[in-house]
């Protein structure tokens, strides 16, 4: 199950990442902004993934489009609806799971109700609907 459930959550993290850069992309596009200036697009990038992700997580759905299509949701440990500012910490140190060796993911693996580490600090974790 925890492999399952880890393959899961990358194949709704590919969802998830090609919608935000494709919506990015064509704002861009649209706007005529050189979207290859890294002091343009690394901090709106961030900023708009940010909401994507803590909005989505922290909404009634409790997922975002990529977690919902392939039936998954975030709650907090008592299986309740994540808030806003668990869902920003969750997102902000999803930047360190991934920062050395991916480690804070594969911790999915490892663990007993199969939390990375983002999930861990922010007092959540991802489970089936």
């Amino acid at each position: 199950m925890a492999i399952l459930l880890f393959v899961l959550r990358f194949l709704a993290m590919c969802i998830d990442v090609g919608l935000i850069y494709g919506i990015y992309f064509v704002f861009f596009i649209l706007l005529k902004v050189n979207i290859f200036f890294p002091n343009a697009w690394i901090p709106s990038i961030t900023f708009i993934s940010w909401l994507y992700y803590s909005l989505s997580e922290s909404s009634r759905n409790q997922a975002t489009l990529g977690k919902f299509i392939l039936g998954l949701k975030v709650t907090d440990l008592s299986g309740s609806q994540v808030g806003f500012i668990q869902a920003t910490i969750r997102y902000f140190m999803r930047m360190v799971s991934g920062s050395i060796l991916l480690i804070g993911f594969i911790m999915a693996l490892f663990t007993r109700k199969n939390q990375t580490l983002h999930d861990l600090v922010s007092g959540s974790l991802v489970s089936f609907r």
